[in-house]
């Protein structure tokens, strides 16, 4: 796993700590008041996290799996990044 994903995926998780603490505020807010404000807070930390991409780094060095991993990318629609597919034929 490189460094910037590593870091991508601990900030996530601050992240989604950071949301359940704030649904604990909204469970024992004494006021309306404080209800709402963490309320505000948890929707704008639930936006930072759908903002980032989610990351996964697979590795194989079997050329089929690697085939097969960028025939469902294509067809799912996911983005691989940095991949290296070498000397894939493709069958069709």
């Amino acid at each position: 796993m490189s460094l910037s994903s590593f870091n991508t995926t601990v900030k996530t998780m601050d992240l989604y700590e950071k949301i359940k603490k704030v649904e604990a505020l909204i469970e024992r807010a004494s006021s309306e008041g404080e209800r709402e404000a963490a309320e505000l807070a948890k929707q704008r930390l639930k936006k930072r996290v759908d903002d980032k991409p989610i990351e996964y780094q697979i590795r194989s060095h079997s050329r089929w799996e690697k085939s097969c991993l960028v025939q469902y990318a294509e067809k799912t629609g996911l983005i691989l990044i940095d991949i290296a597919v070498r000397n894939i034929q493709r069958a069709w």
